[in-house]
């Protein structure tokens, strides 16, 4: 009898949780065998970047410099003319002789010959450029720098060249050359006649110097005197329209018109100058000086510098006592002079007098 298989039936649940995501990659394997090298590409049509240069050689060493030329000798140098004897007896002067020629200058020695200028030695070999590599399609990363290479030896220097057709520069100076010894002094020569006098001279030469002052006299024992500038021929003296400048005093009322003195200051000292003043119109500042003069016929005037100074009506002025001028002691011209003045004022004036002591 047949046997009735039934199929079993399996009973699921409900499904669970998605479980964890695995690493995103698993582990690299082992790197493989190098395949062969591929056959050489085409030529690249870029250029590599250049290898570096080989060092320069040294330069070869300088030729040898020309001896010195040698110095010309110096020109001898010419005879002292003879000196004549000293005269005892000294003559007159004569007139300037003509001045006689300048003697020839000594010949040049002669310009030694110039040195031949050593050759220069060639430039030692440049090294010889390595092989060009391979042009790659990719530029690969530029590789750290190399050791700096031996340098090479020095090249053997060059054979001397032929003489040169260009003048080399000039060689330096030679020394100086020894001085010759120096000449005999020559004879003494004979004495030349006097020459004739030359003819007066129209320059005045210049004054000789002054001789030194004489002692200081002995002091004089005493005195005064008096010397009276304005006496009037009226009660007072006026000066219309008393000017600015300095001015010799001669007013109205003045007897003979002048104030004019001749008077012996010798041994004199000292000086007093008074002015009593009349009812008149006065400037701001107007003075009186004294002037004297040496030269009696023809004056030349030189002040006192008292300058005393009146400024109102019916007063009396005084200079107090005031030192002489050292060139007044002695007979002089004295004159009154005025100064100041505005051109319009008026003063009037009784009395002006000068006390002289020693």
């Amino acid at each position: 009898m047949p046997t009735r298989t039934h199929p079993i039936q399996r009973l699921e649940g409900f499904t669970g949780p998605t479980g964890p995501t695995g690493p995103a990659s698993g582990p690299t394997g082992p790197t493989g065998r190098t395949g062969p090298t591929g056959s050489t590409g085409p030529a690249s049509t870029v250029v590599g970047p250049t290898g570096p240069a080989n060092a320069t050689g040294p330069t070869g060493p300088l030729g040898v410099t020309g001896p010195t030329g040698a110095r010309g000798d110096t020109g001898p140098t010419g005879p002292t003319g003879a000196q004549g004897a000293a005269s005892t007896v000294t003559g007159p002067t004569g007139s300037q002789g003509v001045t006689g020629p300048t003697g020839p200058t000594g010949a040049q020695g002669i310009q030694g010959t110039q040195g031949i200028q050593g050759v220069t030695g060639p430039t030692g070999p440049t090294g010889a450029t390595g092989a060009q590599g391979a042009a790659s399609t990719v530029t690969g990363p530029t590789g750290s720098q190399g050791a700096q290479g031996v340098t090479g030896p020095t090249g053997p220097t060059g054979t001397q060249g032929a003489a040169s057709t260009v003048t080399g520069p000039t060689g330096p100076q030679g020394s100086q050359g020894v001085t010759g010894p120096t000449g005999p002094q020559g004879s003494q020569g004979v004495t030349g006649p006097t020459g004739p006098t030359g003819a007066a001279s129209t320059v005045t030469g210049p004054t000789g110097a002054g001789g030194t002052t004489g002692p200081t006299g002995a002091a004089a024992s005493g005195g005064t005197f008096f010397v009276q500038f304005l006496e009037p021929t009226s009660s007072v003296s006026t000066w219309t329209n008393m000017p600015s400048a300095q001015t010799e005093y001669a007013g109205t009322g003045i007897s003979g018109n002048t104030t004019r003195r001749v008077v012996d200051l010798t041994n004199m000292t000292q000086v007093l100058l008074v002015i009593y003043t009349s009812t008149g119109t006065f400037a701001t500042g107007p003075f009186l000086d004294i002037q004297y003069s040496t030269n009696i016929s023809t004056p030349s005037w030189t002040d006192f510098n008292i300058d005393l100074v009146f400024t109102a009506s019916d007063t009396v002025y005084n200079s107090g006592w005031v030192t002489i001028p050292v060139g007044a002691r002695g007979l002089v011209l004295l004159r009154l002079v005025g100064q100041s003045g505005d051109g319009t004022a008026d003063p009037t004036l009784r009395i002006v007098t000068a006390q002289f002591k020693a």
